[in-house]
Parts: structure tokens; C-alpha cells; sequence
């Protein structure tokens, strides 16, 4: 990715680039496109970043249309995972939106363009304070209403906001405010009531429209606190991936609409019968004879009674051959003694 011209001109902002490139370059996730390094030639600046043949969500959304239920929460569930990794790392996004979340053919989620991550609240960042002290740094239809207040401020509950914003533009097939001007867009982010999903897609159930409403609530304490708490909200409705589409399902749609109770508390015993689902982290795919990444590998579930080994079979089958040799050495010592007897008896008979 080359920096523009404008940026590479600005000493300011092109230190500020180098010493957050090299920031990002020690994320390393499944669902985060890869940032090498920061390097130039002559005067033209670039990044070195992993190459991901994927389109970003909007242009998938803008070409198809709202996004099934399952096929939304897969992807909000990917970019949660991804988000997560970046805030352990101590770093924000700050614009996360469906323009910046990338999809390949095989389902695999990146997310990407960290051009306006930092530190939280790290003050002694005095390039970026400096610079953008004033300056509104996001994307106003997916931005959190104190964003817009203060962009140098926020926290990682603002990333979570614009995640939800994200899920609602899959579902809805436009932003959760939609509003030509910036400072409508700003004021119903700050105060306009959310309209429900389910007022535009009346099958998404009450527990799904809970999650995105508590990912878009006005205050952060209001919020999921984390990304891994969204990822875990939405695990009911994330299905495994097959492109032969025989995969099982790793979470169906829960039965219940109580947001309270999650779908996947399920008795023990019922839990026995169903198939274990492993997923492995997307890899490149050297063995084309081995499952992908976009591929549940199905590891049915085996009580200790089930369990079989070729010892258990031997074990198992020695007490037959014991009996069976018993019953002929049995038959053999009889017929040896009738034949003694009858000897006998023939020959005192002989002899007399």
C-alpha cells in the first residue's frame, strides 16, 4: 500500500505513519490482514502487507443485497475475534465500517486499514494530539456518538459500536442512521432512537436484535465491554462453513427468544449425542487432500463404552479362544482314554 503524496510530504504525519506501522507490524491474528513493515524508495513511502484476495462487505452488501442471519453473525463473529487480538495489543481501529472488513470465497474474515489506529489515550502521541486535535477522525455513519465528540478520548467500546453499526448495515442494507449531512448523522448517533431490526427483517429473533442493540447503545457502560463478549453473544447464530455444505452445525439458531438465557446451555447427557465440530485457524492451503480453513473437520462424539482399540478386540476375543481349546483338549484327553480302555480289554481278552 503506497502512502499519498500529501501524507509523505508532512514530516509530522510521516513519522507519526512510520512509528504506527511498526505498532501494527506485532499484530498477528487469523482475522487481521498482516502489516509487515514501513519502507521507501526515494520519496514514495509504502507498506509491506499480506496479500488477501477478498472484497470488502459493503461492495458485497451494495452488489447482493442484506446478508442472511448466519451469514452476518459469521462475519461480525470473525471481525470480533480479529478486534479482540487489537485491543490486547493496547491499540484502537477507530474505523471499523464494512468498507474495512474484507471476505474471501472461502467465508474467511480480515479486517483492515488501521491508517487511524493509536493507543488508547496516549497522550505523549503529541504528532497525533497535534495534528487532530480537532479534527473528527472516523467514518460518521459508523462512528460512536462520543467519536464525534472527542476522537482523541475513546476507548475500545468504540470499535464495538462501530462493529454493531457494521452487523446493522449486513442486515438492514444501510447504515443503522442514514443521513445526507454529517451533523444529522452526528446528532441521531448522539440522541435518535435505534430502529429495530426487526422492523426492517421481521425473522431476525428477539436475541439476535438484543446483541446489535447492546453493541449500538448510546453509552459505553451500555455496551459489550470487550469484542470477546460480542464474539460469545453471537456464537448461537454462527454456523460452520462447508464448501461441499455436508459441515454440521456448530450453533443453530437458538429456540429461545429470551436473550437471558443462551442457547448453548444444554444438559450433559443431551450434549453427549451431538458431534464434536473443530474449526482450524485459516492457513494457506499446501494439502489440497486436507480440509481448509472454511472446512469443520467432524469429530463424532464417543462414550467410554463406544470407545473400540485393536487391544480392547484382542483382550475381548482371548476368553473364546480359551474356551474353544478347552472344548477339543477336552474331546482329545476322552478319546485317548477309550482308546487305552478298549486296548486293555483286547488284550487281557488275548492273552487268556
Amino acid at each position: 500500500k503506497v502512502i499519498r503524496p500529501d501524507e509523505a510530504t508532512d514530516k509530522a504525519c510521516l513519522a507519526r505513519l512510520y512509528r504506527e506501522a511498526r505498532l501494527l507490524a506485532r499484530l498477528d491474528h487469523p482475522n487481521l490482514i498482516r502489516i509487515f513493515d514501513i519502507e521507501h524508495v526515494g520519496d514514495e513511502h509504502f507498506l509491506v502487507m499480506e496479500y488477501f484476495a477478498g472484497e470488502n462487505l459493503r461492495d458485497v452488501v451494495k452488489r447482493n443485497g442484506p446478508m442472511s442471519l448466519t451469514e452476518a453473525a459469521n462475519c461480525i463473529y470473525q471481525a470480533a475475534l480479529g478486534l479482540q487480538h487489537v485491543h490486547d495489543r493496547g491499540l484502537l481501529h477507530r474505523d471499523v465500517k464494512p468498507g474495512n472488513i474484507l471476505r474471501d470465497d472461502d467465508g474467511r474474515v480480515k479486517l483492515i486499514d488501521f491508517s487511524l489506529s493509536r493507543l488508547p489515550a496516549d497522550r505523549s502521541d503529541q504528532i497525533t494530539v497535534r495534528y487532530c486535535k480537532d479534527a473528527f477522525l472516523g467514518s460518521a455513519d459508523y462512528a460512536a456518538p462520543e467519536q464525534f465528540r472527542d476522537s482523541q478520548s475513546i476507548d475500545s467500546r468504540a470499535d464495538l459500536y462501530g462493529l454493531g453499526a457494521t452487523f446493522y448495515f449486513l442486515l438492514a442494507g444501510r447504515p443503522p442512521f442514514p443521513a445526507e449531512q454529517f451533523s444529522d448523522k452526528r446528532r441521531a448517533h448522539e440522541s435518535k432512537a435505534l430502529t429495530s431490526i426487526r422492523v426492517l427483517r421481521p425473522e431476525v429473533p428477539e436475541g439476535l436484535a438484543f446483541v446489535l442493540s447492546k453493541m449500538l447503545a448510546k453509552r459505553p457502560g451500555d455496551r459489550y465491554q470487550t469484542a470477546r463478549e460480542i464474539a460469545e453473544a453471537l456464537a448461537p447464530w454462527v454456523r460452520s462453513v462447508s464448501r461441499d455444505s455436508s459441515a454440521e452445525i456448530v450453533h443453530d439458531m437458538p429456540s429461545t427468544e429470551d436473550p437471558r438465557t443462551p442457547a448453548w446451555e444444554i444438559e450433559l447427557d443431551e450434549a453427549k449425542q451431538i458431534p464434536v465440530i473443530w474449526t482450524p485457524p485459516p492457513v494457506a492451503n499446501l494439502f489440497p487432500n486436507r480440509p481448509t480453513s472454511s472446512e469443520a473437520v467432524v469429530i463424532p462424539s464417543t462414550t467410554p463404552s463406544a470407545a473400540w482399540s485393536a487391544e480392547d478386540e484382542v483382550e475381548d476375543d482371548l476368553p473364546q479362544q480359551v474356551s474353544r481349546w478347552r472344548r477339543w483338549g477336552g474331546v482329545a484327553f476322552s478319546t485317548l482314554v477309550g482308546a487305552v480302555f478298549a486296548l486293555s480289554v483286547w488284550h487281557v481278552l488275548f492273552n487268556r
